[in-house]
């Protein structure tokens, strides 16, 4: 299923740091970088002042415990925050991005302007980028974001918790949503720690949540906690300069620090289940993050375990998705649903799809799917994705004016 909401495939967002890599991010809409870069540091003299009453002043939550040797107080800070850290933390890894770049010398000789000039004496690998993840199967998968990974050119190093370095290889990249497996080798007899994954159609607004990722490219197995401040929510998740952009449907909105480079690295509940998986932040706001639910990723990783690469199934038509303004513009029979009909010159039916050999034609509405309703929070990409390859499905579709029920089964994506 295809929509032309203006969604080009997404690349990687990077900022500068001071040793000159960059680190692996989507923004929404507009935080400047700057801004992100002085928060870092006013965020380490808040921290100091609140060490500094602490210590004086324990919380009433926290307990004091007496030590009858030199009469000091010691805060016990045991909580399911710090239990979830130390539990996950080491399931969560960091991903360097490395390149063959050019490398200079200068040749002894100056231009017309006296500038030294410089010549290429080889190659040399270096760090580029920097991204999270988090290890889904003790055989070594591990998951992430796809626009961390989305050089093909690229070489990507796996870093652990306690500092292995694993060279990793791209199983697969997911083409709707922002997902990709990759893949380290192990030594013999040894084994990675999968975290568990949650039920992300469970999540109540206000709840929890807690991230974990190598934040800012430079900081491993950050923990920033917060809640969960929203649901359902549609975004446009592109790169800092605003191109190469993608429409994600039904993603979690979370107050929980999400910083470049810690896209790709999970999202949990207080119990240490991964209930998303951080992809973007929002320009311009604070603490206003974004991660894809777990379950809408569940599909993917099973595939992947199974078959080695990501098989979905596919209707096979591009749509504009409608609203009340398009629908009075149309004069359509309904003022939700996915409109086949799109202003390019590309097919709107794709030759020889489901939808093709199923009858649906330019211009069809379709406003169901299996009695569920198209409407502004249910896409029929989003409604989609919740059937499997050889699914029969039956469209509510209006034609003419008339509303038909259209069954057609669903076939596997190439």
């Amino acid at each position: 299923m295809e929509t032309t909401q203006s969604n080009p495939v997404q690349t990687t967002t990077t900022i500068a740091v001071p040793n000159q890599n960059r680190v692996a991010g989507w923004f929404v809409a507009g935080s400047i970088i700057s801004i992100m870069s002085l928060g870092l540091g006013v965020g380490g003299g808040y921290l100091g002042n609140q060490l500094a009453t602490t210590s004086s002043a324990p919380k009433q939550s926290d307990t004091v415990v007496n030590n009858p040797i030199d009469n000091s107080s010691v805060v016990d800070q045991s909580s399911p925050i710090v239990e979830v850290a130390a539990k996950s933390g080491p399931s969560v890894v960091s991903i360097v991005i490395s390149k063959d770049l050019p490398v200079y010398e200068s040749s002894g000789r100056t231009d017309v302007f006296g500038r030294t000039r410089r010549v290429q004496v080889g190659t040399q690998s270096q760090q580029v980028g920097a991204g999270t993840g988090f290890v889904i199967s003790k055989e070594g998968l591990i998951l992430t974001n796809r626009h961390v990974v989305a050089d093909t050119t690229a070489d990507y190093t796996v870093v652990l918790n306690d500092n292995t370095k694993l060279e990793a290889k791209v199983l697969a990249r997911d083409t709707l949503l922002d997902i990709a497996v990759i893949k380290v080798t192990l030594a013999i007899n040894s084994e990675l720690v999968p975290l568990n994954l949650g039920d992300s159609d469970k999540i109540k607004l206000g709840q929890t949540a807690i991230s974990i990722g190598n934040s800012l490219g430079r900081f491993s197995n950050t923990v920033s906690s917060g809640i969960i401040s929203g649901l359902e929510r549609t975004i446009t998740a592109s790169s800092r300069d605003g191109l190469d952009a993608q429409l994600l449907e039904g993603v979690l909105q979370t107050d929980a620090s999400i910083n470049p480079g810690n896209s790709g690295g999970p999202l949990l509940d207080v119990a240490g289940n991964v209930i998303g998986v951080n992809v973007a932040v929002a320009e311009g706001a604070n603490n206003v993050g974004f991660a894809i639910p777990i379950n809408f990723v569940k599909p993917v990783i099973k595939s992947v375990i199974e078959t080695g690469t990501i098989k979905r199934p596919y209707l096979g038509v591009r749509y504009t998705q409608v609203t009340p303004e398009i629908a009075a513009k149309e004069d359509l029979a309904a003022e939700y649903g996915a409109l086949l009909k799109i202003e390019t010159s590309d097919p709107v039916v794709l030759l020889n799809s489901p939808a093709s050999k199923a009858g649906l034609k330019e211009n069809d509405l379709i406003v169901s799917i299996n009695g569920t309703e198209l409407r502004s929070n249910t896409s029929l990409q989003r409604e989609g994705q919740k059937y499997n390859i050889g699914d029969k499905i039956t469209l509510g579709v209006y034609r003419d004016g008339k509303l038909m029920q259209i069954m057609i089964t669903l076939e596997e994506l190439k």
